[in-house]
């Protein structure tokens, strides 16, 4: 405290005759901090609490920091979605001519793994119900599995025992399928040895 702020320092604090010595008008107490000096430096109570704010502060922005340079939970660094795009974009489905197969929504939930049987998936909609279409054979086009599921899925089959007829765009043949439950897929036999999974 300053003499002239009140409180109990105060009363140490009076006129000083300039004849005295006294340049500043006023005399200092015994043990009263304020008449350090304060432009050699050193601390006082506002020093302390300065350097208590200015800890605090640093610990945060440390922590800060590391959380960003660091990333999310997992570590690794680097941007989450860096490090997500390069495994969705080795898990895409490709067709026969290597192109990726459409999806029509990233938020959908992880379709089945396709059956053991699959010799090659052909198509990916999307769709909630039965998505996905593969080749069981190496005689089965995969434009011919396409067709297979549309007129499944067309007749209004979500999953059960049907007969349907699909034409197929390489032969121009229209071949009657017999489609059965087979887990958590449909296979679709006829034709010609044809064999379509819709899963």
């Amino acid at each position: 405290m300053y003499p002239g702020q009140g409180g109990a320092r105060d009363q140490d604090w009076g006129p000083v005759d300039r004849a005295q010595g006294g340049s500043s008008g006023y005399h200092q107490g015994p043990d009263d901090w304020a008449a350090y000096d304060h432009g050699a430096g050193g601390s006082g109570p506002g020093a302390m609490t300065a350097a208590g704010v200015a800890a605090v502060v640093l610990l945060v922005l440390i922590g800060v920091f590391a959380f960003f340079l660091l990333g999310r939970p997992g570590g690794g660094g680097g941007n989450s979605t860096e490090r997500g795009a390069a495994t969705v974009a080795s898990a895409v489905p490709t067709t026969s001519a290597g192109t990726p197969l459409p999806r029509t929504s990233a938020s959908r939930a992880a379709a089945p793994a396709a059956p053991a049987a699959v010799l090659e998936e052909c198509s990916d909609s999307g769709d909630d119900v039965l998505p996905r279409s593969g080749r069981g054979t190496t005689v089965t086009s995969c434009p011919f599995a396409e067709e297979v599921r549309d007129a499944y899925l067309g007749a209004g089959h979500r999953g059960g025992a049907a007969e349907i007829n699909a034409s197929s765009p390489v032969t121009g043949v229209t071949y009657s399928m017999e489609c059965a439950p087979d887990r958590d897929a449909v296979v679709c036999r006829g034709g010609d040895n044809a064999v379509v999974y819709l899963y």
